[in-house]
């Protein structure tokens, strides 16, 4: 969540630049809190604003090579409001689970079939967290597309979004 909130700003400086700027200067200290009440406005317009600005930073940063169709459609307000209130609801909470979790329990579901898609150039949600999980949890597959971001449209992550499903699919109906 601090990755997305700040971090990216590392390898996305204008994009965090437009994200933050939105936010009036003395509630910057506290970016995805100010989003967040926003987000939960009881004026529609505010809520929509916040939303397609949420959505153009994300959209921003989430392919490997710029990709102006994606910001559109991330900007788009329908799917921005959807997607920015879930995101900073969630992050406003900390995802609802405890900090390492999901490693820490992960004896709990490492018998399920699981495969993983990661980017190697995903930012909004960076290699090194999935290859925790993939080093937690050997028995999933784990898949790097190396020619990919976060989106599940680029051609390498879909790909293998829809092989991974076809696999799983005939692994079930045996």
């Amino acid at each position: 969540m601090a990755w997305f909130v700040h971090g990216i700003r590392s390898f996305f400086p204008d994009a965090w630049d437009k994200f933050s700027g939105f936010v009036p200067t003395h509630k910057r200290h506290d970016l995805l809190g100010a989003y967040a009440r926003r987000l939960d406005d009881p004026e529609p317009q505010v809520r929509i604003e916040t939303a397609r600005h949420w959505g153009t930073y994300e959209g921003s940063c989430s392919t490997l090579l710029a990709s102006t169709s994606t910001v559109a459609h991330y900007a788009d307000d329908r799917f921005a409001l959807g997607l920015a209130r879930i995101e900073a609801h969630c992050f406003a909470n900390g995802c609802f689970l405890e900090h390492d979790q999901l490693i820490s329990g992960i004896d709990r579901i490492s018998h399920l079939p699981c495969s993983v898609v990661q980017g190697r150039c995903k930012m909004v949600c960076p290699i090194d967290t999935t290859n925790g999980l993939h080093h937690a949890w050997p028995e999933a597959e784990y898949l790097v597309v190396s020619d990919a971001g976060h989106s599940a449209w680029e051609p390498g992550i879909c790909a293998q979004l829809v092989a991974t499903m076809e696999r799983l699919k005939n692994a079930m109906s045996v």
